[in-house]
Order: C-alpha cells, then structure tokens, then sequence
C-alpha cells in the first residue's frame, strides 16, 4: 500500500498549527491549501469521497478543517485500513483519508513508501494514522521512507537490579582462611598468626636451649 511518509510528516506538522491561534495560522492559509490541493488531485475517486464527508461535517473552514483533528469523532465514517480490512472509525484530521488514498505511482523508487499487507510494523503505522498516534508518527514518518523500526515498542528501562546468586561464594582474605583452618582448640590469640600451643612449644624450646647453654659453661668451668 502506497503511503507518502513526507506527506504525514507535513500533516503533523500543519496539524500542530491548527491548535494554534488565528493570528499565527494566517502567513501559512495558502501553503496548507496548496498541501491539500495536491493531495486531492492525486487521490483516488473513493478517497475523495470520503475525504469530502468528514472534512464536512467539521465546525472549521478550509484549509484548516482538513488538518484538525476532530473533537466528535463519531462524526467521521469510517474507512478501510489494515491493508483492506475494516477499522475503526478516523481519529485524525481528514487529511489522512487523503493521504491513504493516494495512487500508487508504482515507481521502483518509492519502495519505501510502501506498508507491506501482514508486516506487523506496517500494520502498527497504519493504525497510527486512524487513531492519529502522534508520537508513533513522529517516530517513523520521514522524507526517506518509513522508519518501521520506529513503529517497535520502545525498551524501557526500569531499573531493576540483577538478581544475585544466593549460592555464590564470597571471597575470604588470607587471615580469615587461616583462622578457619586451624584445629578446635588451636585458635590464634594474637596478630602473629601463633596458636597457644604452638607458643607453648617455642617457650619449652626456649627453656631447653638455656639449660644445654648453662650445661656446657659448667663442663668448661
């Protein structure tokens, strides 16, 4: 299906400026009209049609009427959408109904003007344009063809942490190591590292020590 993506970007555009007061629209009457103009002289005869039913049935003059969005949407009939298949009835300005009945030039050239029947993406665009999704839009309306990746929904990050392996093993020092790998009983009581009974066995080694010095002194003596 042949829809210019320039052509939804210049209605997003014109209607943000309907919202906007008589004042500040006045300088752009003729560059709308002109807008509309081309799009209906390459529309189709049912896109006319239709175009011509909600366009009046709207409590605003032309050319803005075509690029306001609706208060009373119930007013607007509805139009074929999802590659063919019935919708819901036109959220958005008129425009659009002239926009999706554009004739398809069939030009190798525009191929990425084209929404493909069953592609989700597509489909998510074309239901942009009914309930008139400005944000989904903006996101995938461009002068160079339809951004599709724009029409995914965007990955929000919620900030949740990762979970933490209860099971894992903390790392221990060397220290921590030592002490738990001494024998019940054998606790170190000090810095050195010493355990009370390896200190009692340095002090007798000590106490033997002095006793073969004071030993020997006696032989000599």
């Amino acid at each position: 299906m042949y829809v210019d993506p320039s052509r939804v970007e210049m209605a997003l555009r014109y209607a943000a400026l309907a919202l906007r007061p008589q004042a500040e629209r006045a300088a752009k009457n003729v560059e709308v009209a002109l807008f509309v103009a081309s799009l209906w002289s390459s529309a189709t005869p049912s896109a006319r049609t239709k175009y011509t039913a909600a366009v009046t049935s709207l409590d605003a003059a032309l050319p803005w009427s075509a690029v306001t969005k609706p208060a009373q949407v119930a007013a607007l009939p509805a139009g074929p959408g999802k590659m063919g298949a019935l919708t819901p009835i036109l959220r958005g300005p008129p425009v659009v109904l002239l926009i999706l009945g554009q004739a398809d030039p069939e030009d190798e050239g525009v191929d990425g003007y084209r929404l493909i029947a069953g592609e989700p993406r597509a489909e998510a665009i074309l239901g942009a344009l009914y309930e008139w999704d400005v944000p989904l839009l903006t996101r995938t309306a461009t002068a160079s063809g339809w951004n599709l990746d724009g029409a995914e929904e965007p990955v929000v990050d919620d900030g949740a942490e990762e979970p933490v392996d209860d099971g894992a093993e903390l790392p221990v020092d060397d220290e921590e190591m030592q002490v738990d790998d001494a024998p019940e009983g054998d606790q170190p009581a000090s810095p050195t590292g010493l355990t009370q009974r390896q200190k009692g066995f340095a002090a007798a080694g000590v106490a033997a020590g002095f006793g073969l010095l004071g030993f020997a002194a006696w032989r000599l003596g």
